[in-house]
């Protein structure tokens, strides 16, 4: 029984979404809500399309040339990201072209990447636009593993050959709907398309050139120039997300009307994105609070820039399952061979080491090592135990309560018998006696005969 039902919550912790799976997210998820990371977030800037911003400006989307505007002004970043679909040329005009222009323009000058959204219903289009960085692959073929679209929603031509980078702003959410992982690489038809995240670290380190390797131990290594990030084998990585880490903001409104000094851009990594309601879409992180799109996309820049990322090694599930089943394995050679508040203070010792070591992984290195699925299989095994003692037990005592029963029965049939038996044995007496009294009564009558 013990095997049967360890083989089942094995089963339970491979099913995705399922209630081990769920809860390994939330043993996950509340390690980054108690012990938040600390890192400086002077590198990184966001100009927010905000409410108010749409209240100053106008309604969205805005004329190009005040997005031109925006790039301009800052000029002086390492990079700058629109996190903003342009896949259309500018209608809002007369000069439709003109503003086009213009802003294609003020990417030429500036460093800048452009996001790309992914489509999982449309046709293949076979090859990407100008201005993708190709991703170059070493070892086995990463395909199958990486999340796999069937053609992309590319910038307007005019502007994907203007800008220094495309990267896919697309992000798959959990069962749950909360941005947990993020890919890094993402696999479009024939081709591998760089994130819009590993684009922006690219252009601000001045990399050339995204490479992808699997590794001999597992997982997944992105190499950009001298830089490497680890991953997992589908590419994706773990941002640590932080409460106490408030990414800086400016609104776009504000830039525009010069109430912004340009220096604050200064050698930055900003990132334009809207956030105003309706407009950015809210999604919800490990924190349990919903951020837009280009505050969710800065943290992980954040992350990678400063290699501060959550790491699940490929090595952790494996490992997991295998110290579920010597845990299990060892209660059940214990159980039983020891006192009951012994074998309770080390089942109890266990849990509090499982739960110890796998935090103090998290907060020492940024480990997400699972105690949930070797306390689960501890537990399970000892109602399990418990079950089948109380079962031998119940059947003891039902053996005890039927012999007993069947002895008193016997002493009831013995009693019974020897009451037989007397009563018999009294008949028989009085019988003998009757007839001895009849022979006597016999025998004094013939004396009486021959006396007469």
């Amino acid at each position: 029984m013990v095997l049967l039902g360890l083989a089942i919550i094995l089963g339970a912790d491979a099913t995705p979404n399922g209630p081990l799976a769920n809860l390994r997210d939330w043993t996950f998820d509340a390690y980054q809500r108690y012990w938040p990371g600390s890192r400086s977030t002077d590198r990184i800037l966001v100009i927010e399309i905000d409410g108010d911003s749409l209240r100053h400006v106008g309604q969205w989307p805005w004329p190009r040339d005040k997005l031109a505007r925006l790039v301009d002004l800052a000029a002086t970043a390492r990079v700058v990201g629109i996190d903003l679909l342009l896949t259309e040329p500018d209608r809002l005009t007369d000069g439709g072209n003109e503003t086009d222009a213009i802003l294609a323009a003020s990417l030429r000058r500036v460093p800048v990447v452009l996001a790309a959204a992914a489509d999982p219903a449309g046709e293949s289009s076979g090859r990407p636009v100008p201005g993708t960085t190709p991703v170059f692959e070493s070892g086995d073929d990463p395909r199958p593993d990486l999340p796999h679209y069937r053609s992309v929603f590319w910038p307007q031509a005019a502007l994907a050959e203007s800008a220094a980078g495309i990267g896919l702003v697309t992000v798959p959410a959990g069962a749950d709907g909360i941005l947990r992982r993020m890919p890094t690489v993402t696999s479009v038809g024939p081709l591998l398309i760089p994130s819009f995240a590993i684009e922006v670290v690219r252009v601000a380190t001045r990399a050339n050139r995204i490479g992808l390797r699997a590794e001999p131990a597992g997982g997944r290594t992105i190499k950009i120039g001298e830089g490497s990030i680890a991953t997992d084998n589908s590419g994706g990585v773990w941002p640590r997300y932080s409460a106490a880490m408030v990414i800086p903001s400016v609104p776009a409104g504000r830039v525009l009307t010069g109430e912004i000094d340009p220096a604050v851009f200064r050698n930055r990594v900003v990132l334009i994105g809207a956030s105003a309601p309706g407009l950015g879409d809210a999604f919800e992180t490990p924190l349990r609070l919903p951020q837009s799109g280009v505050l969710i996309q800065a943290q992980l820049v954040e992350s990678l820039l400063a290699g501060s990322l959550l790491l699940r090694p490929s090595f952790a599930p494996a490992s997991e399952r295998l110290l579920a089943v010597v845990i299990a394995l060892a209660a059940t050679f214990v159980f039983g061979r020891i006192g009951d508040r012994t074998y309770a203070l080390l089942c109890g010792g266990a849990v509090i080491l499982l739960a110890a070591g796998s935090f103090g992984a998290f907060a020492a290195a940024g480990l997400l090592l699972d105690a949930t699925l070797p306390v689960t299989a501890l537990l399970g095994t000892n109602l399990i135990l418990l079950a089948e003692r109380t079962h031998r037990e119940v059947q003891a005592q039902r053996e005890r309560e039927v012999e007993l029963t069947n002895a008193l029965r016997e002493a009831e049939l013995r009693r019974e018998a020897e009451t037989a038996r007397q009563s018999l044995t009294i008949a028989l007496d009085a019988a003998r006696m009757g007839m001895w009294d009849s022979d006597l009564i016999a025998g004094t009558s013939r004396c009486s005969a021959r006396h007469d």
